[in-house]
């Protein structure tokens, strides 16, 4: 049976669980995992080199700093905060918030789809997603990712209406 460990990560002050007996991440290198995986920082040194698999599609490190760099484009003042990570022995998971002004246009559906070609609404969003990365030998092999995409609309004035409870 694996024990969890909580410890913070000192320069981020982040709550860290860890599978401790597997981490394949050295406790040392986890500060930087977690620094390269902020969509702000346009950084692919913690992908796997060649293919990877993004949501199930085959990608390449090029296409993800492709879609890494649309995302600044569109939140050029983007901010990742790491809320929550959970560390195992091949994967990391964490729960983030992401904060930004949308000024500019995304070509790709990065964050969500309705945000492609969409003109600069110049409104700020705040919202949170939780991420899952698979690892091989400390590198990410595979990524998913889940966004609060009704928060997303509705704060860039896409969707107006409150739904309203059913009456009995």
């Amino acid at each position: 049976m694996k024990t969890l460990v909580a410890v913070t990560v000192t320069a981020l002050s982040v709550p860290v669980l860890v599978l401790a007996q597997d981490a394949r991440i050295p406790e040392r290198d986890r500060e930087a995992f977690l620094e390269c995986t902020k969509q702000e920082n346009v950084d692919t040194s913690c992908w796997a080199d060649g293919e990877v698999l993004n949501h199930g599609r085959k990608v390449t490190n090029a296409r993800i700093r492709e879609v890494l760099e649309d995302l600044r484009n569109a939140f050029p003042d983007g901010k990742t905060e790491i809320l929550d990570a959970v560390f195992d022995d091949n994967a990391v998971v964490t729960r983030i918030m992401f904060r930004g002004t949308h000024t500019g246009v995304s070509k790709l559906p990065v964050m969500s789809a309705l945000v492609v070609g969409l003109p600069p609404t110049g409104k700020r969003v705040e919202f949170q997603a939780m991420h899952l990365w698979k690892l091989r030998d400390g590198k990410i092999i595979e990524h998913y990712a889940v966004r609060e995409e009704l928060a997303i609309a509705r704060q860039l004035g896409l969707v107006t209406s409150t739904p309203t409870a059913p009456s009995n």
